[in-house]
C-alpha cells in the first residue's frame, strides 16, 4: 500500500481517533473495537507494526525522514494519535462523571454497541465450522477476564507499576473486545491513572505512556502476521474476544457481578437501557452500511 509522501492532517481519521480515546476510557470498552467497526483497524495494526521495523528505523536514524514517514503511513498515524490524546485530555473528567451519575445508561449504550459489533465481525469472519472453536475459545477468554477480581493497590503506584500496566493496557487497546481500561481496573490502577491525567501528573504520564509504546510494539508486530496469514480464525477470535467482553459491560451489576434487573440495587432505567441499548445497534448498523459503501 502506498501513502503520500508530504504531511497532511487526515480529518476523518483524527475523528476515528476520538472516538477510539473516548473508547479506552470506559472499562468494558476497547479503542481497537472502535478500529474495527469503522474500517480502520489493519490499517492501523500495519502501520503500528511498521513503526518499529529494522528496514524503516534505519530510515529514521540515517535522517530519511520523508520515507520514514511514508513508510510507516504517518499522516494516518499521527492524525489517529492526534485524536486519541485529544479524546483523553478532553473527556477523562466527562467519563468519569458520567459513570458517577449514568452508569446504567453508559453501560447500556456500549452493550448494544458491542452486541452488534461482534456479530458483525462473525459475519466478516464468514461460516466454517473449523472456526468455532477460535470463537469459543475467544469467548471463554473474555468471560475470564470479566469474572476476574480486581486487584488492590495500596498507596500510590511505582513508576514500574505505572510502565507495567501501560504495557499491558495497550496491548488490550489494540485489541477488539478486551478493554484496556478493564484491565487497569483488574491491575487495580484505572482510578490512578485518570487521577494522573485530571492533575496531569507528567512523570507517571510519561512511564504509563513508554509503556505503552511497548506493548503495542510488541503485540502490534504478532497481530499483523496473524491477520496475514490467518485472517479469518483471527477474525473470530476476536469475535468471540467481542461475546465474552458482553459480560464486562452488563448495565447492571452488583458488587461487580452481572444481575438480572430486578436484582438491582437502584432503579433499573429498563426503559431508557433499552432505548440506548437498541441505539448503539442502529449506530453500528449504520456505521457498517457506510463502511461497505
Amino acid at each position: 500500500m502506498k501513502h503520500a509522501s508530504g504531511f497532511s492532517f487526515r480529518i476523518p481519521i483524527y475523528l476515528r481517533g476520538m472516538l477510539m480515546g473516548a473508547a479506552d476510557l470506559i472499562p468494558g470498552v476497547s479503542g481497537g473495537t472502535i478500529a474495527l467497526i469503522t474500517g480502520i483497524y489493519e490499517e492501523f495494526i500495519f502501520a503500528l507494526s511498521a513503526l518499529f521495523e529494522t528496514d524503516n528505523l534505519r530510515l529514521l536514524f540515517r535522517g530519511h525522514w520523508r520515507r520514514f514517514w511514508q513508510a510507516v503511513n504517518g499522516n494516518f498515524l499521527f492524525s489517529l494519535f492526534a485524536g486519541i490524546l485529544s479524546s483523553v485530555l478532553l473527556f477523562a473528567s466527562l467519563i468519569r462523571w458520567l459513570f458517577t451519575h449514568y452508569p446504567v445508561h453508559v453501560w447500556s449504550f456500549f452493550f448494544g454497541l458491542i452486541a452488534a459489533s461482534s456479530l458483525m465481525v462473525l459475519r466478516m469472519a464468514g461460516p466454517h465450522s473449523k472456526r468455532w472453536f477460535f470463537v469459543v475459545a475467544g469467548t471463554a477468554t473474555g468471560l475470564l477476564i470479566a469474572w476476574s477480581h480486581p486487584a488492590q493497590v495500596s498507596g500510590n503506584a511505582s513508576l514500574l507499576m505505572s510502565f507495567f500496566s501501560g504495557m499491558l493496557a495497550s496491548m488490550a487497546m489494540i485489541l477488539p473486545g478486551i478493554s484496556g481500561s478493564y484491565i487497569l481496573i483488574l491491575l487495580g490502577m484505572y482510578a490512578t491513572v485518570l487521577e494522573w491525567v485530571h492533575r496531569f501528573d507528567l512523570p507517571y504520564l510519561g512511564v504509563f505512556v513508554l509503556g505503552v509504546g511497548a506493548g503495542i510494539t510488541g503485540f502490534s508486530r504478532l497481530l499483523r502476521w496473524l491477520l496475514a496469514h490467518y485472517e479469518k480464525p483471527t477474525l473470530s477470535l476476536l469475535g468471540g474476544f467481542l461475546l465474552g467482553s458482553l459480560a464486562m459491560i452488563w448495565p447492571w451489576k452488583s458488587g461487580g457481578v452481572p444481575v438480572w434487573p430486578a436484582h438491582f440495587d437502584g432503579d433499573p432505567h429498563i426503559w431508557m437501557a433499552i432505548g440506548l441499548a437498541l441505539t448503539g445497534i442502529v449506530l453500528i448498523l449504520a456505521l457498517e452500511r457506510a463502511a461497505n459503501k
